[in-house]
């Protein structure tokens, strides 16, 4: 094990198998990076899909971010990682039924008041539903 510190870069990825490493100033803070759908947390493809969520407008439907439909739990992940909190996590609706949601999904609340919808690709624990 090596402690080193680099002046720069926050996280990187080192050797042929491409680890990222966290450049931690203090030796007690444990790296918290998380596999996603969108790659590690921290990574310019993860910053990516939280911008795309941040600049959704109120009562936005997010189909996939990025291109990519997250399970429930990255998507509630993403969504505090802005600030957000997850309202309400929902299957999708029959086609006749009370909303245009067909897939199963989550609605969040941002800093802000917005409220927007992101698809998810199952909801395994529903809950805040009516």
């Amino acid at each position: 094990m090596f402690n080193l510190t680099v002046e720069r870069a926050h996280t990187f990825y080192v050797g042929t198998n491409g680890w990222l490493v966290h450049n931690c100033p203090d030796a007690n803070e444990v790296a918290k990076a998380v596999k996603t759908v969108w790659g590690w947390t921290g990574t310019p493809s993860y910053t990516k899909a939280q911008k795309v969520l941040t600049s959704s407008i109120h009562r936005d439907t997010l189909e996939a971010i990025g291109g990519k439909v997250p399970t429930q739990a990255e998507a509630e992940a993403l969504a505090q990682s802005v600030g957000g909190s997850v309202v309400r996590a929902e299957f999708g609706h029959p086609p006749d039924g009370i909303s245009t949601h067909l897939l199963d999904h989550i609605l969040i609340e941002l800093p802000g008041g917005r409220l927007v919808t992101i698809n998810v690709t199952k909801v395994v624990s529903p809950y805040g539903s009516k």
